[in-house]
């Protein structure tokens, strides 16, 4: 696997030999480590120190051909004195390593020995083509001499998160670039904060101590070790969110990532999740993601995300990620801001204030999944929302024939007081394609009812709403910003001016009306404690309430079997109504304006009962 180059100086100078060989690889990323952090190494092997700058990368291209890149210095995100950046002289048994920048967008899990020296590929474009079944044609060009040549790796990489490592041999091992192969660290690389860890080192040399680095506090601490290897130690993890563990042994290294999953970002409950596409027909991206179709080939690259900020604040949503699980796994999948609702199509990171931005994401959106949006990566970041989607009352984000996505309404709602619905794609505009209501009755008041509201025409200022019982009404405005409006509405059963007159079970509606016409929401109030009755098993079960009863009231007729019919005349045989039950446990019979004796017949399987009820 060496191959030497001999350089023959003139005079009485001796031989120089050097070796410089590829000696580890990864590609087939893992959810710690990703594709995007694919890495080379190289191994000085020889007697003389090497000239970084004076080789060439030979690099797949296709299943036959190759491209060639030269190598920079990188910016590279990294601990103090993790590793070197800044040297191009690769001194002889040491290691270099390529990887682009792209790492610094990453858990930024690698680790390497202090005296690695880290460079970039100059062109990203060589450096992304597929290695897949490809690793046979790496090669590496030194002064525009090959030094190693294509043929000498295996083809591939079998299993993700492994890397192809050169030691007695090319073998799939745990990735341990710019490191000693003698020594394995077994340990994870991501716990929960506070966790105990267990630390298992396996080496072919004996080893005397571990050292411990933590950032961002700087700390260190050493731990013995005595004995033939392996050797195994259990540590208290750390308690602070994204703090990170360097441990050191030889010239060796681990990272361990301490995470606290439920911190919530300081814009949660701010910036929310607002509109999910992932089925669409159009080609948004071929559009210029202007929400107008390319004509183009429609697929996972035209999927998007809308977020609405609320605040007034400008957001810098640079390296922003969704973390996305289905039944199939979990990815770390990276967001692109491509649409400001205020500035529109967008090539910046600065999501405007009282705005709704449209992210791209990367590979996509399921149409089942649960979401987690991050204001930075999952490894490190901090959590902004979250979302379960296609399941319990929540729809999958897709409907079969049709472009639909699925949307918060009423419009920038708060968590607790939305409903997620299909609708035809509002693309960084308020959502639904009509007025939204939702109302409860307050956890601290039984008689405060809470109405949030949305419409598409109204973004800012107020709503009015007109509240309706069978005996009063009331007229009430909702007030908002950035298309959410709400407001209350205190209901009694005695008349105050205050207040909406109602009746305990009975129906009272809320009524809005736009240049798109009239809407009504109905709502219930019921005394606390109070229920309807159930459902009844026998027609004998038929209870009705309250008898007698006034003149234009409701009285409820309960215990009912479903499918029968209920009948209901006056004394003089005159039929007043006709009903079938179908699920409901009641009817509500609204009686007459004038006094009298009416008669109720429920019938059902060949029996009938009847009720009388005196109006007066």
């Amino acid at each position: 696997m060496r191959t030497e180059i001999i350089f023959l100086l003139v005079g009485w100078l001796p031989v120089c030999v050097f070796s410089l060989r590829i000696s580890e690889v990864y590609y087939r990323g893992n959810l710690f480590i990703p594709d995007a952090e694919r890495y080379l190494e190289i191994e000085n092997d020889g007697d003389e120190p090497i000239d970084m700058r004076k080789v060439t990368l030979i690099l797949p291209r296709s299943d036959t051909t190759t491209v060639s890149t030269t190598i920079l210095q990188g910016n590279f995100f990294l601990f103090d004195k993790e590793a070197i950046t800044n040297e191009w002289i690769l001194p002889p048994k040491r290691r270099a390593v390529i990887l682009s920048e792209d790492y610094n967008l990453g858990g930024r899990l690698l680790s390497w020995d202090t005296h690695t020296l880290l460079f970039k590929p100059k062109s990203k474009t060589a450096w992304g083509y597929s290695w897949h079944n490809r690793l046979h044609l790496l090669s590496l060009l030194y002064d525009g001499r090959e030094v190693f040549p294509q043929g000498l790796l295996p083809s591939s990489l079998q299993e993700k998160g492994k890397a192809l490592v050169y030691h007695n041999g090319w073998v799939e091992d745990i990735p341990r670039p710019g490191q000693e192969k003698k020594v394995r660290w077994i340990a994870p690389r991501v716990l929960p904060t506070g966790s105990l860890v267990e630390i298992r080192l396996e080496s072919e040399i004996p080893l005397y101590e571990i050292i411990k680095e933590e950032y961002p506090s700087a700390s260190k601490e050493v731990y013995p070790l005595s004995g033939p290897p392996p050797y195994t130690i259990v540590l208290a993890g750390s308690m602070t969110h994204a703090s990170t563990w360097i441990l050191r042994a030889e010239k060796t290294s681990h990272k361990i990532r301490f995470l606290d999953t439920n911190l919530s970002s300081p814009w949660a409950g701010k910036i929310l999740i607002s509109e999910i596409m992932s089925s669409p027909t159009k080609d948004y991206s071929g559009g210029g993601w202007t929400g107008d179709d390319g004509g183009g080939t429609v697929n996972e690259n035209d999927e998007w995300l809308e977020i609405a900020n609320t605040t007034e604040e400008w957001i810098n949503v640079s390296n922003w990620y969704l973390e996305h699980t289905t039944s199939q796994g979990k990815g770390y999948r990276p967001l692109r801001l491509r649409f400001d609702s205020i500035t529109g199509p967008i090539s910046t990171s600065l999501l405007s204030p009282k705005s709704l931005g449209i992210f791209s994401v990367e590979n996509g959106l399921a149409n089942k999944a649960n979401i987690v949006l991050y204001d930075g990566h999952p490894l490190w970041g901090k959590r902004v929302a979250i979302l379960a989607y296609g399941e319990g009352d929540i729809p999958p984000a897709n409907e079969k024939n049709q472009e639909k996505s699925l949307q918060r309404v009423p419009h920038n709602g708060q968590e607790d007081f939305v409903h997620w619905r299909l609708f035809p794609p509002t693309y960084g505009k308020i959502n639904g394609n009509g007025p939204y209501l939702c109302h409860r009755w307050s956890s601290t008041n039984p008689s405060l009812l809470e109405i949030g509201m949305s419409d598409p025409l109204r973004e800012n200022g107020s709503l009015p709403l007109l509240a309706k019982s069978e005996s009063d009404e009331k007229l009430l405005t909702l007030t908002g910003y950035c298309g959410y409006f709400y407001g209350t509405l205190l209901v009694q059963r005695t008349p105050s001016p205050d207040s909406l007159t109602v009746k305990n079970g009975g129906k009272n509606t809320l009524r809005y009306t736009n240049e798109q016409g009239l809407f009504l929401w109905e709502f219930v109030w019921k005394e606390p404690g109070w229920e309807f009755p159930s459902l009844g098993e026998d027609i004998k079960e038929v209870v009705v309430y309250p008898n007698p009863a006034s003149p234009a009231s409701d009285v409820f007729i309960s215990r009912l079997v479903k499918g029968a019919l209920v009948v209901i005349f006056h004394e003089d045989g005159q039929v007043i109504e006709k009903r079938i039950v179908t699920e409901e446990a009641y009817l509500v019979w609204h009686t007459p304006t004038t006094s009298g004796l009416y008669c109720i017949l429920v019938s059902y399987g060949g029996r009938s009962v009847y009720r009388w009820v005196l109006v007066k």
